[in-house]
């Protein structure tokens, strides 16, 4: 039952590693082609790191992701839930930043594709929630794999016992 279990988590965990990879691919894409794009929203000041632009957090946030996406691909399942966890991590700290600060303006969270792709505001909003909560959604699956590694193990442990 047990192995069954972990088998079947394995696979999942991959499935959600290889998305989460092209996920993160994707929306590195998408800000390095809008960090080349003449925008002046780019030039400004970030409102949570005033040392860097628009468009140096935009180049910086789309070089971690391509970088986490390339070591999912090749690393353990384990190695790679760690590195979306700590990206999650970061995106919900910079989300919090904003917050703090009561920032109304734009959504840099895919970079500045709202304004070559025609999406709303909230449309990109909404995919950036979607895509963080996903991302975050690594923490679940690390917690599970060590609750079942654990149960297996005690169960292993109880059986040599006997």
């Amino acid at each position: 039952m047990h192995k069954q279990s972990a088998f079947k988590l394995a696979a999942i965990t991959r499935i959600y590693l290889i998305s989460t990879a092209a996920i993160l691919l994707i929306t590195g894409l998408l800000k390095l082609i809008s960090a080349t794009q003449g925008f002046g929203y780019l030039t400004l000041t970030n409102p949570v790191f005033g040392f860097l632009s628009n468009r140096h957090l935009v180049l910086i946030s789309a070089a971690v992701e391509v970088a986490v996406a390339l070591f999912i691909c090749r690393r353990t399942s384990a190695e790679g839930l760690t590195a979306v966890a700590w990206l999650a991590m970061l995106l919900i700290t910079y989300r919090i930043g904003l917050f703090i600060i009561n920032y109304q303006g734009p959504c840099l969270c895919l970079g500045w594709s709202l304004a070559w792709t025609g999406l709303s505001k909230s449309f990109e909003r909404l995919i950036a929630g979607v895509i963080l909560t996903w991302c975050s959604l690594s923490y679940c699956f690390l917690s599970f794999r060590r609750i079942i590694t654990h149960v297996h193990e005690c169960s292993a442990h109880s059986k040599a016992a006997d």
